[in-house]
């Protein structure tokens, strides 16, 4: 029951940009991470968002499991990811891979070449990002 939900979330949702809270994207992208293929180590992300530029968001990657910093959580960044809410929620969602959304100019990942790597290699996208959302009516 709670898949076949989710499978029609995925079909009818219309994400406003407007309306997406940084926050939950960002616990979103957190939540769809595979734990198995989390860095022994934890690495530090820093989140800067052209649509919320007063607001830092980190997430700390480790095991067991990831999570959101909305305060400096004490620890050197490893990588920067720069973008803005909507293109999180569109890759998170599967509207586009991480691949993409570089190419596009949508995401930016800077660090180091092997910690680029390994953040596309984490997930973060929902685990319902390969259901095809319905075309709009009208």
């Amino acid at each position: 029951v709670v898949e076949a939900l989710g499978i029609w979330g995925a079909r009818w949702l219309e994400a406003v940009p407007a309306e997406l809270d940084p926050a939950v994207v960002l616990w979103a992208i957190c939540k769809s991470m595979d734990r198995g293929l989390l860095p022994q180590e934890r690495v530090v992300i820093q989140v800067k968002l052209q649509d919320h530029p007063r607001e830092r968001f980190w997430l700390l990657v480790q095991r067991p499991a990831p999570e959101v910093c909305t305060k400096p959580p004490g620890f050197d960044d490893d990588l920067v990811v720069e973008s803005d809410t909507d293109a999180l929620a569109r890759w998170h969602m599967g509207e586009m891979s991480l691949g993409q959304a570089i190419h596009a100019h949508a995401i930016s990942v800077q660090g180091p070449r092997h910690l680029v790597r390994e953040f596309s290699k984490w997930g973060g996208q929902s685990m319902f990002a390969a259901v095809k959302p319905m075309p709009p009516v009208g």
